[in-house]
């Protein structure tokens, strides 16, 4: 059962007054038309639910009756509620802390792409013993799947782009799905930056493209606004990684563990959340030189920088990092 207070905003009267469960569920009957809840075998869905403050207090509640699971869902849920600067969201009066779970979701990984263009598990076993036994993988096997590798870096894991991808096989139609969610991505920028930020994260995010075609250790603000420091830039950087927009990389002074407390915080680099979107933003010819594997220079490297920095997130290596830190 889904309830989306973004599409039904009339119904975060579920969750006004009193918020027991049985009193929500009753509201929930009373609400919602033909509703039919089975202890042990329904999933309630908040989705969007940072525009219903309450809902996400009631959470410690639902969870501790236990009949049934709830999931919630939102967007821009990594930004504090001071960052967010859409008139929609709404600050819970009480954060159910320890009965929430947090999961981000990311854009598929190179085995889910792989998945999805029908590849079992057998096939990505067969290649993952190359490298857990550190044997060469055979020219004809490596060969096959470094084309593959190049189309996911192009494709990207957003799973519309993907799923498109995968039925037509056609880049044009995959490149109008990403320009349609880069698109959104500004849309969201203007809609949850706060102020003259909304300009500031905007050409923070645009600036990364072309810090990544050059062969710069580190983020530069020189590049966003010329002759501009963190001073003016710095907040927006931050709105950028709360809101998973994009993926920092903090130069350490020793390689020791545990790395954050070694990092040096005005030393990072950024990096797209998805490289094929960054190819997207690249433009057609620079998607076909990669898929010819003829691209050269810089921007060559800053792709295939971009897609290991991905995989580490997507692995968890990132956050593990953090965790040992």
């Amino acid at each position: 059962m889904e309830i989306n207070f973004l599409r039904n905003p009339l119904l975060k009267t579920i969750f006004s007054g009193d918020l027991d469960a049985d009193t929500i569920y009753k509201r929930m009957s009373a609400q919602i038309p033909n509703l039919s809840l089975i202890p042990g075998n329904t999933l309630i869905f908040l989705d969007e639910i940072q525009n219903c403050g309450n809902a996400r207090t009631a959470v410690k509640f639902l969870a501790e009756d236990g009949r049934y699971d709830v999931i919630s869902s939102g967007s821009l849920l990594g930004l504090s509620y001071g960052e967010d600067g859409d008139r929609n969201v709404e600050q819970p009066e009480s954060v159910p802390t320890g009965y929430e779970d947090f999961l981000t979701m990311y854009s598929l990984s190179f085995e889910e792409f792989l998945w999805a263009e029908g590849y079992g598990n057998d096939a990505i076993e067969m290649l993952r013993s190359y490298f857990e036994t550190m044997e060469a993988v055979p020219e004809d096997i490596n060969r096959k799947y470094e084309e593959l590798y190049r189309e996911y870096m192009v494709v990207g894991g957003m799973p519309e782009a993907v799923s498109d991808y995968v039925t037509t096989h056609d880049f044009n139609a995959v490149t109008r799905v990403q320009n349609r969610i880069l698109d959104n991505y500004h849309l969201d920028i203007s809609k949850h930056a706060k102020g003259a930020e909304k300009t500031k994260v905007r050409d923070c995010y645009d600036a990364i493209p072309r810090q990544l075609a050059r062969e710069l250790k580190k983020f530069q603000y020189s590049t966003v606004e010329k002759g501009k420091t963190s001073k003016k830039y710095g907040g927006s950087v931050r709105w950028l990684i709360d809101s998973s927009l994009v993926h920092p990389c903090f130069n350490v002074h020793e390689a020791n563990l545990p790395l954050m407390a070694n990092s040096i915080p005005e030393q990072f680099k950024l990096y797209i959340n998805d490289t094929g979107l960054l190819c997207a933003l690249y433009g057609f010819e620079t998607k076909r030189a990669l898929l010819n594997n003829t691209l050269k220079g810089s921007a060559k490297g800053g792709i295939y920088e971009n897609a290991a920095a991905e995989c580490l997130v997507k692995k968890r290596i990132y956050s593990l990092l953090l965790e040992a830190g």
